[in-house]
């Protein structure tokens, strides 16, 4: 058992989660016809205030790790304090995100900052059946920056739900990952959208 593993099962059976899963926005540049956020309803989102604060009570918890979500964090003008945050109470950050707003300079930064994975949402391996899904010409930036976070040594990982416009692509994702040093994830679950409407409709 990894020591890692060992952490986390004392950590269960004390009842606390060994990673948080913290979305903090619900505002996106992209439209995916799937997202269960109402981008729509991105009022009264958390301040950074109120976003420390939160964090020092899982501090206070136990929990060890956040990773980070939204919508598209990186449309957060205070991201990077936030992860600073994080960094100053010694808990290690994980990020979830279109990679479509993200530079290089500022993947180096996060790699500087001891980033421990980036997953990036890859719905396809062919660019005309992604964008149908994102509704937007994101392709070929995610496959971009995804590639250069493998390459700078970011554990770097593919997310990609299964539906029926790309259920017969997964092989080929599978594969085009792995060439990049990406490492792929499927998931059949699709959850239901906040009350019941899709970005798309």
């Amino acid at each position: 058992m990894s020591i890692l593993s060992n952490i986390e099962q004392k950590l269960l059976k004390k009842r606390i989660p060994l990673t948080v899963v913290f979305e903090i926005t619900k505002k996106c540049n992209l439209n995916c016809v799937h997202c269960y956020v109402n981008h729509l309803n991105s009022e009264n989102e958390l301040n950074l205030t109120e976003i420390k604060k939160l964090v020092d009570q899982l501090y206070e918890m136990g929990v060890m790790i956040i990773a980070l979500t939204g919508g598209e964090v990186f449309l957060r003008k205070d991201i990077f304090e936030i992860i600073e945050y994080i960094r100053f109470k010694k808990m290690g950050f994980k990020i979830i995100t279109t990679g479509t707003l993200l530079s290089y300079k500022d993947t180096d930064k996060l790699k500087e900052y001891g980033i421990l994975d980036m997953g990036f949402s890859v719905y396809s391996h062919k660019k005309e059946i992604h964008n149908q899904i994102t509704q937007a010409d994101s392709f070929e930036k995610t496959i971009d920056i995804a590639k250069y976070c493998a390459k700078i040594g970011i554990t770097t990982i593919s997310k990609t739900p299964i539906m029926t416009i790309n259920q017969f692509d997964i092989e080929e994702i599978h594969n085009l990952m792995i060439s990049f040093g990406i490492i792929p994830q499927f998931d059949l679950t699709i959850t239901k959208a906040e009350n019941n409407i899709r970005n798309s409709q």
